[in-house]
């Protein structure tokens, strides 16, 4: 009877510490959990973008009384710099090569025409020199938008200069893909392409007191395999084993390592900081899949990148992929210690019917308020709710792009007011 009175205290004491030991491991990874959400939430070190695009500067250019006039323009992005510092921004990401051109001084890439009028006209100053020289003086750091391959829409430029790394490459499919819908990029499978683009970055980096080199979502614009197949046989010929879609993705991760090494070697070079990442499309199984873009070695890898910028450009209710799906997918994705996350915001949709937000097989009997194709018309707190939301995991966020919060069309621009009060009161200085 004594024997089992003890083995029964010992049964009870095995359970109790048991229960004991389980409460205590879900009370610290509460805690942890807390812990992590508060650092994100309150810290300091939040980043707040934005984005200023080619069509920014377009719209300057048209605006501007003297195409060549640097006051003029210094003037133009000074106002466009303090409508971002009062919003409580940290950051610009200003596009300096959207197509194959610069936006700055070069010795690889002709003088964009989007400031020139005509690509490869000298227009008499420095539009990057004057960005980083007045975003420096508010306290904003400016990042080095890139697009790394694209040369062409089909009408935009309406000519390349001469000057133009593509008439001194051009090779057929070689070092150049011509895309079904008009779109002219480089082939990321050429070797001299790489070197290119990397020479245009490092340009950038030794003659710029530039805070960050920053490259957008084209990749591969199809997963059609015929546009590059005659650089695959080539490849298949040099003795090459993997197959096509392997071997495409390859071809992208070769870049980003060695833009990332590039980058790293000038940063110590020069004694600053200097990083580097990525902005894909919010769509992680489309990024992977269609693009070839290998965002999940990029994010688990040390070696890749600093940061990564999914566009999750998609409302609450969207019924193809919400905001809150998208964003879970990203999340699910294992990351090094030092990578920082940063969620691109679609400040472009305010005040619009989003035409995607449903299934091509949907047969929606829903009453209107309820459409998701009409979320963004008859909700002006969407923007403010996602940056509350990224604050649960993420280091920041991006706004695209500067104009549409403050140079918006006028059928949006109330819409726009209702939204910006939501989105200054979550961004109020602590």
């Amino acid at each position: 009877m004594i024997g089992k009175i003890k083995g029964d205290n010992f049964m009870i004491n095995k359970k109790i510490i048991k229960y004991t030991v389980l409460l205590l491991s879900c009370i610290i990874l509460f805690v942890s959990n807390s812990l992590i959400c508060m650092a994100v939430t309150s810290s300091k070190d939040e980043l707040r973008g934005m984005w200023i695009s080619y069509l920014e500067l377009k719209r300057i250019y048209e605006e501007m009384k003297d195409k060549k006039n640097l006051k003029e323009f210094s003037d133009k992005i000074e106002k466009m710099l303090e409508e971002i510092k009062q919003l409580n921004c940290t950051d610009v990401f200003f596009q300096v090569r959207p197509f194959s051109d610069a936006l700055y001084d070069s010795k690889k890439f002709p003088t964009s025409h989007v400031l020139a009028g005509t690509q490869g006209e000298d227009i008499g100053y420095d539009p990057l020199k004057s960005v980083i020289e007045l975003a420096h003086k508010k306290g904003l750091k400016v990042h080095g938008w890139v697009n790394p391959y694209r040369i062409k829409l089909p009408t935009n430029p309406m000519e390349l200069s001469k000057n133009n790394p593509f008439s001194n490459l051009v090779d057929d499919t070689k070092t150049v893909i011509k895309y079904f819908d008009g779109v002219t990029t480089f082939n990321p499978a050429n070797d001299k392409i790489q070197k290119l683009i990397i020479e245009g970055i490092e340009e950038i980096a030794v003659n710029y007191d530039i805070d960050g080199i920053h490259l957008d979502d084209y990749f591969y614009l199809s997963d059609n395999l015929n546009y590059d197949k005659d650089s695959y046989d080539e490849y298949l010929r040099g003795g090459g084993q993997d197959e096509q879609k392997k071997w495409r993705i390859n071809n992208v991760n070769k870049l980003i390592k060695n833009i990332y090494s590039k980058v790293k070697e000038i940063a110590e070079e020069r004694n600053k900081q200097i990083l580097f990442g990525v902005s894909p499309g919010g769509n992680i199984n489309h990024v992977i899949n269609k693009e070839s873009v290998d965002v999940k070695t990029w994010m688990k890898e040390p070696g890749y990148i600093d940061y990564i910028v999914p566009q999750i450009y998609y409302g609450f209710n969207n019924k193809r992929l919400s905001f809150n799906q998208a964003l879970e997918s990203w999340l699910e994705v294992e990351r090094h210690q030092d990578l920082k996350m940063y969620i691109g915001l679609a400040a472009y949709k305010i005040g619009t019917e989003d035409e995607y937000a449903i299934k091509r097989d949907d047969t929606l009997t829903l009453k209107e308020q309820d459409d998701p194709r009409k979320e963004w018309i008859t909700n002006h707190n969407i923007i403010s709710k996602q940056i509350l939301k990224t604050r649960e995991s993420c280091n920041g966020f991006i706004f695209f792009r500067h104009d549409f919060l403050f140079n918006p069309p006028e059928e949006t621009k109330s819409a726009v007011e209702e939204e910006l009060k939501g989105i200054n009161k979550v961004l109020e200085k602590k």
